[in-house]
């Protein structure tokens, strides 16, 4: 009988233990948020300009609308690195040099420098200067 209990639990844990994975388990974005809030991160939001390459993805918020375009990059330099951005629901465009660029709405929880994406979108209109801009164009929520 012992035996029979034993086989019984084998498929229970087994389901038990892919469920929790499947949840987020104890990693879950949300726990991660919360971590970075806690640590000292700022909820924030925005659109811009999303640049991929060899060195990461990076943001670079629209403050104001662009008046002058510039050559395409040969190098991702934006202005905040994105961490848990899905690359795949976005159109880019192919450049050069492995640099593909897009745009993108964006909200997540930015700290030193880099935002831990936790939504994102098609581009929104550019909105005013804010006090509640963290940096130009991306804006504390």
């Amino acid at each position: 009988m012992k035996g029979d209990v034993r086989l019984l639990c084998i498929p229970f844990a087994l389901a038990l233990v892919l469920a929790v994975a499947a949840c987020g388990g104890s990693g879950s974005r949300g726990e991660r948020v919360a971590t970075l809030l806690r640590a000292g991160g700022v909820l924030v939001e925005g659109s811009g300009g999303i640049c991929s390459g060899r060195d990461g993805v990076f943001f670079s918020p629209w403050a104001v609308p662009r008046i002058v375009e510039s050559p395409p990059p040969t190098v991702c330099d934006g202005q905040v690195r994105l961490h848990g951005f899905d690359l795949a629901s976005l159109k880019l465009e192919s450049v050069g040099h492995g640099v593909r660029l897009g745009s993108a709405y964006v909200k997540g929880v930015y700290r030193n420098g880099v935002l831990t994406v936790i939504a994102q979108g098609r581009p929104r209109h550019p909105q005013p200067k804010s006090t509640r801009d963290v940096l130009p164009g991306l804006r504390r929520v």
